[in-house]
């Protein structure tokens, strides 16, 4: 399964972002900022530049990182992950 998680931007933002883009996975809103803080994305990278994309493997691992917009990067990754699960 694939969950995005917002943690920088105001709820309607989130809700907004998601409509626009047509995500179809649950985007999931970290108001407190307690996942941003459990993967310390603010070290993670030299400068703090946002959008920060990640995505956790299906074993629970850091499989991808930018600070960078790369959308075939990140659809590849995701892919990758869920051929995993289709096994």
């Amino acid at each position: 399964m694939v969950w995005a998680i917002a943690s920088m931007d105001d709820y309607d933002s989130v809700v907004s972002f998601a409509s626009q883009m047509g995500l179809t996975y649950p985007v999931l809103y970290d108001g407190s900022g307690a996942v941003l803080d459990e993967y310390n994305q603010l070290t993670a990278f030299s400068n703090t530049i946002y959008p920060q994309d990640w995505v956790i493997g299906v074993d629970g691992t850091i499989t991808y990182f930018s600070n960078a917009y790369d959308v075939e990067g990140l659809k590849a990754v995701i892919e990758t992950e869920l051929d995993k699960t289709a096994n």
